[in-house]
């Protein structure tokens, strides 16, 4: 399940980052009023609540769309992760970082 904003609430701020990740899970590879309706919201909903600082994003399914890279940077965000793999020049790509996929499994299988 979903955390509520309660539990996010009592959850120890220097322990976690809670990031935009859109706000109904949808694809960013679709037209700008969407993507700016599914990041604009998250943003203003976790700002009201003093999260995501600094401003971060993670794509979903890792699928990175270009106007949302365009429309993230004009909401002033430090940093944006998809899921592709290979090196990365931090500074040109700071809007698709690579990020490793954990899916239904146990932390147990990656070492933990």
């Amino acid at each position: 399940g979903y955390l509520s904003w309660e539990e996010i609430r009592q959850a120890t701020p220097s322990a976690y980052l809670f990031a935009n990740h859109t706000w109904s899970h949808k694809n960013m590879q679709t037209a700008k009023d969407k993507v700016e309706f599914e990041i604009g919201t998250a943003d203003t909903q976790l700002s009201e609540r003093g999260l995501n600082n600094p401003k971060v994003f993670a794509f979903t399914y890792g699928l990175v769309g270009d106007y949302a890279k365009k429309y993230l940077e004009e909401l002033e965000y430090k940093l944006a992760f998809g899921t592709r793999p290979g090196s990365t020049l931090c500074k040109k790509q700071r809007f698709e970082l690579p990020r490793v996929r954990v899916g239904d499994t146990k932390l147990s299988n990656y070492g933990f």
